[in-house]
């Protein structure tokens, strides 16, 4: 049994992009920040899914759990 958080994902590279989707797939809500601001991830979080929102990288390295993923 695990519980469900917020996770946070610096970085929109293909280790970034592998960690947030898993992490949407078992139920967390991902933060997802990288260098060039939250426009630039809009494509990204739309298929990842409602469980996902573009913020800036401080944003993102301030949940319960952030994972580097650049």
């Amino acid at each position: 049994m695990s519980a469900h958080g917020t996770i946070g994902v610096l970085g929109a590279g293909e280790v970034g992009q592998a960690v947030a989707d898993k992490a949407v797939r078992h139920g967390h809500d991902v933060l997802i920040g990288n260098s060039r601001g939250p426009r630039t991830l809009e494509a990204l979080v739309g298929r990842l899914g409602p469980k996902a929102r573009a913020v800036k990288a401080e944003e993102a390295a301030k949940p319960e759990l952030a994972a580097p993923g650049s």
